[in-house]
């Protein structure tokens, strides 16, 4: 009997990863895997491809907003193909800081079915500012 083993993100073994699947209108969808609540990866479904946020992207994010997650379609496209630029957006921080104000908003870039960059826009006292993940 040959029982499958995982490395992931937790150091914990007693840890199970979870994940959390936002869905959209037309079949594509985001699924957030979580452990001891990071984000240990990232998994965009488009057009029947699977396109993964890299390992180190993902570790930076913490309290996800789920509630916030969309996906910025190319302009004048009514479905989404993985070839495309598109870009996943979604909030951040703990729901302690969603009363007091703008959360930090993550932007994952796509193009050509491959992951191109991360940012993330911050409100400061004289506007936002956008700055490399």
């Amino acid at each position: 009997m040959c029982l499958p083993c995982f490395a992931d993100a937790t150091k914990n073994p007693w840890v199970w990863p979870q994940s959390i699947t936002v869905s959209f209108k037309h079949g594509d969808r985001v699924v957030f895997t979580i452990s001891e609540d990071k984000i240990a990866g990232i998994t965009i479904y488009v057009d029947g491809n699977a396109l993964a946020v890299p390992k180190n992207v993902c570790a930076k994010l913490q309290y996800v907003q789920f509630d916030s997650v969309h996906i910025v379609y190319p302009v004048g496209a009514v479905t989404l193909k993985a070839p495309d630029w598109f870009q996943v957006q979604f909030r951040i921080g703990p729901e302690s800081r969603r009363s007091g104000g703008e959360l930090p908003e993550v932007q994952l870039n796509f193009r050509d079915a491959k992951f191109e960059h991360a940012a993330v826009t911050v409100r400061r006292a004289d506007g936002w500012f956008t700055a490399d993940l």
